[in-house]
This record gives structure tokens, sequence and C-alpha cells, in this order.
């Protein structure tokens, strides 16, 4: 659905005639034909937040998905051990088939799948929150029935508040969780120290990781 609605807003601005689009391709296959498309009519393009291998592009602005799912592992790895789990979960109404979530998996398990002497097992879930909070509850418990060794998270947006709102307080206790951007939930939880890390996305400070120990934010 989501992809339908990409194509049609995508035809739709071409129909606009603009003089130059910043576009976020979500979905690298469209965003690619809509970058060639934009070049056949001489229309400069720009992209942010999704980076795809794109040469008609004037540039790109924004994190790198696959070093900030990198990153997100060498954090979580202070707290698991051999034989642990480890969930990635994005809790958004997009597809989980989009461009940067694909990237900062690829990066999650890349860094994982490269240390030696220490398994661990990751595990991908994807969570639509227009559902509500009710159902998001029931959804993580059953996850934790089914891996009782999960004991760390990456939730790979800004919605690391809803993990902790409604997983059960049993399940949080020694929970690792990394999440993304500081909106205010975020930042209640992190200083709180029940988010461990979060990440900013800053265009001038691209993967700005903020740690709740110390309050010390890198570049």
């Amino acid at each position: 659905m989501i992809r339908v609605i990409f194509l049609k807003k995508s035809n739709e601005i071409l129909a606009f005639g603009p003089d130059a689009i910043v576009l976020a391709p979500i979905f690298k296959e469209e965003g690619l034909t809509f970058i060639n498309t934009c070049c056949e009519q001489g229309i400069p393009v720009a992209l942010i937040n999704t980076q795809i291998d794109a040469p008609q592009a004037l540039c790109y602005i924004g994190q790198d998905s696959y070093q900030s799912g990198i990153v997100a592992a060498r954090l979580l790895n202070f707290g698991v051990t051999n034989g642990s789990t480890a969930l990635l979960i994005n809790i958004d109404s997009m597809s989980a088939s989009a461009q940067h979530l694909i990237d900062k998996e690829r990066g999650f398990r890349d860094y994982f799948d490269g240390i030696d002497g220490k398994k661990v097992n990751i595990l991908t879930a994807h969570f639509d929150h227009g559902r509500g909070k009710s159902t998001f509850s029931d959804f993580l418990v059953d996850i934790w029935k089914s891996h009782p060794s999960l004991n760390s998270v990456f939730v790979t947006n800004s919605r690391a508040y809803l993990l902790i709102e409604c997983l059960p307080k049993k399940l949080l206790d020694g929970l690792s969780i990394v999440g993304f951007d500081l909106i205010e939930p975020n930042l209640q939880y992190l200083q709180a120290n029940r988010i461990n890390f979060s990440s900013i996305n800053i265009p001038l400070c691209r993967d700005t990781w903020a740690f709740s120990i110390s309050s010390i934010t890198l570049c």
C-alpha cells in the first residue's frame, strides 16, 4: 500500500513541474525509477534519509543506515552474552522493506556475525504502531515467550519509548535498549536509565550518540 502511495505522489510531483526535488527514496527500485525520470526531464534531485546508489542525484544528506546498524550492535554488544538473543524492531506503519531499514538490519547482523567466540541470535520484528498499545504489548509478550533469552533490543526509529511503555516491567529489568532520536519521551527514559543509548540524526553530525550514563555526546 505504501509503495502505491509513493508511486502516486511521485507522479503528482512530476506533473507539478518542480525546479528541483528533495527525495527520501524509502523504496530502492521505485526511487531509482523516479530519479531517472527526473534526470530525463532535467530536474535536479537531492537525497535525504535513505541513501541509494544513484549517480544522477546531486548529493545525499543524512545518516549512513548501514553504519547506524553497526554502531547499535556495538553498543548492545556490551550487554549480550554468548547464546543470548537480540531483537531488532521497527515500530512504524512504514513497510519493513524500506531501504534504510534493510540497511540498518544488514549492518546490525554483519557486526554480530563478525564476532569470534560469541553467538548472538538476531530476531527481527515489525509492528504498526497504529494498532494501539494494548496490541503492541501482547505482540511483545508473545515474542518474549518464544525467545526467553532475549536481553537486548534495537529500536530502529524514534519510538523506543513505546517499547518501555508497553513491555511488562519484569521483562524490562536487565534489558539493554538502543533507540533513535531524543524526542521528549525518549529523553525522559534515557535520563531514567531505561533507554541505554539513543541516536540523534543531525546533518552536520550524522551519527551522534547520547549516553544515559554520563550525558556525553559523541560526534
